[in-house]
């Protein structure tokens, strides 16, 4: 997918060459991919990233609101307007856009993908490689199964199976 030798007026280098050019013992790597493939290309890069032995930076607004720090993987990006509660729990390699609300004792399991003003009530757990679609709620204490389409402004409120499609 290389078409270019630089960007902005820096240089551009294949993924597979970074450790030649950026050695993992002196840089951090952020992976960030779409959620093609129900997140899978990000969760390959990802995981190829740590292979190669690189530590993972995230991305952390500080304009988000936390009764307390909640417990954060690497390779997250997470942008402003968050309202996250006590006791999360966020895997690795979530993306969470703006403005969503997070319940107590919640879990977001790794390569995650939630859109913008997606609500979780209490307890609830999002399996891992999910989608949540814009205005998506989830309610007290249901579990989202692997890989779940959640559509945009859908009402989850029984547990869901895995690879499981939910629209409205």
């Amino acid at each position: 997918h290389l078409t270019m030798d630089t960007h902005m007026g820096l240089p551009v280098h294949a993924f597979e060459s970074a450790p030649e050019v950026f050695s993992p013992d002196d840089h951090e790597m952020f992976v960030f991919i779409g959620f093609q493939e129900m997140n899978g290309v990000r969760a390959s890069r990802y995981s190829s990233a740590k292979m190669m032995g690189y530590r993972m930076a995230s991305y952390l607004s500080s304009s988000n609101n936390f009764l307390e720090p909640p417990a954060i993987g690497d390779n997250c990006f997470i942008l402003g307007g968050q309202c996250i509660d006590l006791d999360v729990t966020i895997g690795d390699n979530v993306v969470m856009w703006s403005g969503n609300h997070i319940g107590d004792r919640s879990t977001i399991e790794s390569h995650v993908w939630m859109s913008s003003h997606v609500c979780l009530s209490g307890d609830t757990s999002i399996g891992e490689a999910s989608f949540l679609g814009i205005g998506a709620t989830v309610s007290n204490g249901v579990r989202v199964g692997e890989r779940t389409f959640v559509g945009a402004n859908a009402l989850i409120t029984q547990d869901t199976t895995p690879d499981a499609v939910h629209i409205v």
